[in-house]
């Protein structure tokens, strides 16, 4: 009679986790980051702009084009590049750079 009681303890657990995994996959939203107002593209958390993302968006002019001076990328912990003079960042994608 052991050998019943744990098959039936081992079903009733497999089915609780089941239901607790089912659980927590329908209550799980996927989310997209917001498209930065000059078409740039950088989801990446270590990499970083100077001038930041949010003054480039202040940036952007009438024709589309955001133009920067002197201009840095980086990856925190592995460096920067530096662009000096004017750099038009519009529609940039900076992950697809960092590859």
């Amino acid at each position: 009679m052991l050998f019943r009681s744990c098959e039936i303890t081992i079903k009733m657990t497999f089915y609780f986790t089941n239901l607790l995994f089912s659980g927590l996959q329908d209550t799980t939203i996927a989310t997209e980051p917001s498209p930065h107002p000059c078409g740039i593209i950088c989801n990446r958390a270590d990499y970083y702009t100077i001038p930041s993302l949010e003054e480039l968006a202040c940036r952007l002019d009438a024709n589309g084009d955001c133009i920067v001076d002197n201009l840095s990328i980086g990856r925190t912990g592995f460096g920067s590049v530096f662009f000096p003079g004017k750099t038009n960042v519009a529609n940039l994608d900076i992950d697809d750079v960092g590859k």
